[in-house]
C-alpha cells in the first residue's frame, strides 16, 4: 500500500522514516480495483490519525503528516533499525520463555492503549513487530537479546478500525470505512475471514498467534496457500488445536494459547493484558521447572558414624510430596540425619555422573529454647556462611531459631540459599494439632502424631521445599 524511505530530517538531524502512498492502483478503471484504492487511502489517513492518538513506549511514534505536490499522503514516524519479528525467528530461531515474556508484556501493553482510545489493530504479525536497537545494551552470544539490546514496538496501523470504544462497547451503528477486506490471512481471526463483527478479541487472536510463533519457531497456519484451511478454522477449534499440539508447546501454555485462539471471540480471552497475565504465569511455570535442580534425599549415618551412608546401600527416606502455596512440598521423615545432595548449573564439587553438586547434612537434635529440639547443619563439600549475624565460613552451625545462611565455596562464592523455619504450633480450635508453616498464600500443618519435630528448609524458589520431620 506504501513505499517506505529512509530519510534524514536535515532541520532536526535525525534518521526517519517517510511512508508515501503508492498510486499504482489509481486510474485502473474497474470498481473493484476503486474501491481497494479507496479503501486503502482511508485507512492510510486512519494510521497517521491511530499513531497521533498513542503514547506507549512500544508504539511506532508518528512525527508528521502531510500531502505531496501531486497530494499523495505521507507520514514521517521514527527510524527503527532493528528488524522485526519475523526476520528474528528466521534467523535465530525460536524464542526463549523469558524473550518471549518480554517481546509480549510489551506489545500488549500498546495494544491495550490502543484498545483505550478505541483502536483495533487488525493487522497484528510478526513483521509489524519492529525492533529499536538499544544503545548500550549488552548483547547475547552474538545474537542480539530480544527485548533488551532490542526493544519491540508495534507497527502498521495502516488497516486499523476505531470502530472499539471505551470498556470494550461497540457501537452497531458504526460501518467500516469499506466493504473491501483487508487481513493477513495467516493472522486473521475467523471473523476477519467471515467478515463478521470485530472487537478488542480479533487482536487478542492474533497476540495469541504470535506467541505461539515465538515460541515454536513456525507460525501455526503456515501452509504454503493459508487460505486453503480458512474453513476448518471457521468450523470450530479442533483445527487449530491439532495446529498447536503439532507445535510440541508446553501442555499449560498450549491451553491458555486454545482460549485465546478459540472460534467464537465471545469465548476468549477478553482483553490484551487479561491474555499476557495467563501466559506470563504458564511460562514462569515452564521456567520454574526447567531451571529447577534435582535434590536427592538419603538416610544419613546414625551420629557419630560418619560415612555410613556411602555406597550401593544407602537409602532415600519415606517420604511424600504436595502442593501448598504454589511449590512443591516434600515431606521427609527421618530418625537420625538426612544427607541432601543438590545438582547446580556451576560450582559446587563434581560427582561420578559428571554433575555439579551441593552436599550438606542436617539433623534434629534436643536442645534447650522454645523449640525444645535444635537444627545442625554441616556441609560436606562446601561451607556455610550465617546472614545474621554476619560471619565467617564455617563447616556447621547449630541453630534453635529459625534463620538464615548462604552454602560458599572455599572461595567464599555463594553456591545456593538457604533459609530454615521452625514453624509455629497451631492452635487446637478449628485445626489439626501439630506444627504449622506458612507457605505462600497457604499454611501447611504437620500433625503431632506424624512428627514431635519439624523444620522446613528452603534452597531457594526454583527448588523443592523440604519439611524434615523426626519422630519423638
Amino acid at each position: 500500500m506504501a513505499t517506505i524511505y529512509r530519510a534524514t530530517d536535515e532541520r532536526l538531524e535525525r534518521i526517519v522514516c517517510v511512508k508515501l502512498l503508492r498510486l499504482w492502483l489509481e486510474g485502473s478503471g474497474s470498481a473493484s480495483g476503486e474501491g481497494v484504492y479507496e479503501a486503502t487511502y482511508t485507512h492510510f489517513l486512519q494510521e497517521a490519525l491511530a499513531l497521533s492518538k498513542l503514547q506507549h513506549p512500544n508504539t511506532l511514534r508518528i512525527y508528521d503528516f502531510g500531502y505531496t505536490d501531486d497530494e499523495r499522503p505521507f507520514q514521517i514516524s521514527e527510524f527503527l533499525d532493528g528488524g522485526n519479528l519475523e526476520t528474528q525467528v528466521r534467523t535465530f530461531g525460536r524464542l526463549s520463555a523469558s524473550e518471549t515474556i518480554s517481546v509480549l508484556e510489551r506489545i500488549c501493553g500498546a495494544v491495550a492503549e490502543a484498545h483505550e482510545h478505541g483502536i483495533l489493530h487488525r493487522d497484528i504479525k510478526p513483521s509489524n513487530i519492529l525492533f529499536a536497537r538499544v544503545v548500550g545494551a549488552t548483547e547475547n552470544s552474538g545474537r542480539n537479546q530480544v527485548g533488551h539490546a532490542l526493544m519491540p514496538k508495534l507497527a502498521d496501523f495502516g488497516i486499523a478500525s476505531v470502530r472499539v470504544r471505551r470498556a470494550s462497547v461497540i457501537d452497531p451503528s458504526e460501518r467500516p470505512v469499506s466493504t473491501v477486506a483487508l487481513f493477513s490471512p495467516r493472522w486473521a481471526a475467523p471473523e476477519q475471514i467471515s467478515g463478521a463483527e470485530e472487537g478488542p478479541a480479533t487482536d487478542v487472536y492474533a497476540l495469541g498467534l504470535i506467541t505461539a510463533y515465538m515460541l515454536a519457531g513456525r507460525a501455526p497456519f503456515a501452509d504454503k496457500d493459508p487460505r486453503a484451511h480458512f474453513d476448518e478454522r471457521m468450523q470450530g477449534d479442533d483445527f487449530t488445536a491439532s495446529r498447536l499440539a503439532a507445535l510440541d508447546l508446553d501442555p499449560d501454555v498450549r491451553h491458555v494459547l486454545i482460549r485465546a485462539l478459540t472460534t467464537d471471540p465471545l469465548r476468549r480471552i477478553t482483553t490484551p493484558l487479561a491474555f499476557f497475565a495467563r501466559v506470563r504465569a504458564a511460562l514462569e511455570a515452564v521456567n520454574a521447572r526447567e531451571s529447577s535442580e534435582s535434590i536427592t534425599l538419603i538416610i544419613a549415618s546414625p551420629l557419630g558414624a560418619e560415612g555410613a551412608n556411602d555406597g550401593p546401600n544407602a537409602l532415600a527416606p519415606p517420604e511424600r510430596t504436595t502442593v501448598v502455596g504454589g511449590r512443591t512440598v516434600r515431606v521427609v521423615e527421618v530418625d537420625e540425619k538426612l544427607d541432601i545432595t543438590v545438582s547446580l548449573p556451576d560450582g559446587g564439587t563434581v560427582d561420578d555422573a559428571g554433575t555439579r553438586v551441593l552436599r550438606f547434612r542436617i539433623a534434629l537434635l534436643p536442645a534447650p529454647g522454645p523449640e525444645g529440639f535444635a537444627l545442625h547443619l554441616k556441609g560436606l563439600n562446601c561451607f556455610i556462611a550465617k546472614r545474621a549475624p554476619a560471619g565467617r565460613p564455617t563447616p556447621a552451625i547449630t541453630a534453635s531459631t529459625s534463620g538464615s545462611a548462604d552454602f560458599v565455596d572455599g572461595g567464599g562464592a555463594t553456591m545456593a540459599p538457604l533459609e530454615w523455619s521452625f514453624g509455629r504450633p497451631s492452635d487446637a480450635l478449628g485445626r489439626e494439632a501439630g506444627r504449622l508453616f506458612a507457605i505462600g498464600d497457604e499454611e501447611l500443618v504437620i500433625a503431632y502424631g506424624e512428627a514431635s519435630q519439624a523444620v522446613a528448609i528452603d534452597l531457594g524458589p526454583a527448588r523443592d521445599l523440604i519439611v524434615m520431620c523426626k519422630r519423638s
